[in-house]
């Protein structure tokens, strides 16, 4: 029998049972490159309610990895479709995009669909976890009133100017401060201001501040409001936004005294501005501000530490920018202490490879930095393994990476991620499987998780399938990637580099 010829209540169990043996990359990548199933239509439809029902995916990702947030607004996209006659929050992104789609004179399913992803920045509560916090129970109809804020903050965000007008005559106010201030709040997409500062879209900022009768242009914004606008104008690169910031009103840098004022907020906000942002312009004009103060920029660190921040960002112009200043793209900064007692070091590059940032990761290399001056704990080529990175390997072998430096080595992180096409790049570049801490540690994780695959690629490059791994973990491994490979929990299931950063 056909797996589809089962009942649909079998199949579903069946497919649940699937996404909970296997690590999400793994899922997706049975979901979209399997030359049997993908020619299935039906297959990608039980995957990805599996997903959903068991909440595999806890929230939307904020970080920068281009590739996995096009799978996520592509996956919140599908599932906003699937819920979208339901009660669910993700009904209320369907509903919200579709509206704008309506008065857009474009209502069509590739419409609301691209809509939606364009949305994809401001989701906060389409989850289980979202209802529970907001204390309702799953399923419960929102309220007129909800809705109207969820398309109303939809259209700020989507830049509906004549729509934000018609609710401002119509008496919306927004930016709450003063005795009668109010603002909008969506559950679903969050605050109106914020959605419109996330955007950068001055214009719609000047229209939200009107909205306030305690507004006046000849006062300065209140500071909440120029520091939310300040944050996400940093975070999301807006350079206007980060000037009207500026402009909107004075910020009292002089506070405190030089070892205590970083607890005063208009000079953290200007400082973690600094910090943050992707723009060079940005970083220049808020530096220039400190220094006319004549204040210190202590809580800025070192150059190198900064350098180490931005590429891990991928903020390639400020990394440039900073190389062009002097920092070194060899810089060592002091990190946890291991478990061994001694203080973890890292640079630059390995940043760079963490942040799955390659044009972070070339520029770095073109100015000097050596890809094989770091701990064998935590080696730019194992990261870029374990992370599944193929352009950032081959960038790091190029320039020199030792292929077998690591513990364990990256041929190995290869085989625990199922990567085929990393094992063979790093074959080609000489990487070793005939001792014990290469093909011996390899078959032995392919066979722990059952990677036939990955065992039959290891015969074939002649490991032995019965090959037993003879090795005692250090003391200084047990917090790192080797000491996770064979236990299943929290950590070994999870994609994240959250134990390779061991932070």
């Amino acid at each position: 029998m056909q797996l589809f010829d089962l009942a649909p209540e079998l199949l579903a169990g069946i497919f649940d049972a699937i996404a909970r043996s296997r690590r999400v990359n793994r899922l997706m990548r049975l979901r979209l490159s399997n030359p049997r199933l993908s020619r299935v239509g039906r297959f990608k439809f039980f995957i990805d309610n599996a997903i959903s029902r068991l909440h595999l995916l806890s929230d939307f990702p904020d970080g920068a990895y281009c590739h996995a947030r096009a799978f996520f607004l592509d996956y919140l996209a599908y599932q906003a479709w699937v819920a979208r006659d339901s009660k669910s929050p993700l009904s209320r992104i369907w509903r919200a995009a579709a509206d704008f789609s309506e008065r857009a004179g474009n209502a069509s399913h590739g419409a609301i669909i691209a809509t939606i992803k364009a949305l994809g920045g401001l989701p906060r509560g389409y989850v289980y976890e979202a209802c529970c916090r907001r204390g309702l129970p799953p399923g419960q109809e929102p309220s007129p009133r909800e809705l109207e804020a969820d398309a109303c903050v939809a259209a700020i965000y989507l830049g509906d100017r004549p729509y934000v007008e018609h609710l401002i005559r119509q008496g919306w106010q927004f930016c709450a401060w003063g005795v009668h201030g109010q603002d909008v709040v969506s559950d679903v997409f969050g605050p109106a201001f914020v959605a419109a500062a996330v955007k950068g879209d001055v214009s719609m900022l000047r229209l939200l501040i009107s909205s306030n009768p305690n507004h006046s242009h000849f006062n300065p914004l209140p500071f909440s409001l120029r520091a939310c606008i300040l944050e996400n104008a940093a975070r999301f690169g807006h350079e206007d936004a980060f000037n009207f910031a500026l402009d909107s009103g004075p910020l009292d840098l002089d506070k405190g005294t030089d070892i205590d004022r970083h607890v005063y907020p208009e000079y953290s906000c200007l400082c973690d501005a600094v910090k943050s942002t992707r723009i060079v312009s940005n970083y220049r004009r808020g530096v220039d501000m400190f220094v006319s103060s004549n204040r210190a920029l202590r809580n800025l660190g070192s150059l190198e530490k900064l350098l180490a921040q931005k590429a891990r960002e991928g903020h390639v112009d400020v990394v440039r920018y900073l190389l062009g200043l002097g920092a070194s793209p060899n810089g060592r900064m002091r990190r946890n202490i291991a478990s061994d007692g001694q203080l973890r070091t890292d640079g630059p590059l390995l940043d760079s490879v963490i942040g799955r940032s390659p044009d972070a990761a070339k520029l770095l290399l073109q100015h000097g930095a050596d890809p094989n001056g770091f701990s064998d704990l935590h080696t730019p080529l194992m990261s870029a393994a374990w992370s599944s990175t193929l352009s950032i390997a081959e960038l790091l072998l190029a320039a020199g990476a030792n292929p077998d430096n690591g513990c364990p080595p990256p041929i190995v992180l290869a085989v625990a991620k199922e990567d085929t096409a990393m094992f063979r790049v790093l074959r080609e570049h000489g990487a070793r499987l005939d001792t014990p801490e290469t093909g011996a540690w390899a078959m032995a994780v392919a066979r722990f998780w059952g990677y036939d695959s990955m065992v039959e690629l290891l015969v074939n490059e002649g490991v032995e399938s019965d090959m037993v791994l003879r090795r005692c973990p250090e003391r200084r491994e047990l917090s790192q990637i080797s000491w996770h490979l064979f236990h299943q929990g929290e950590i070994a299931s999870t994609d994240s580099l959250w134990a390779l950063e061991w932070t």
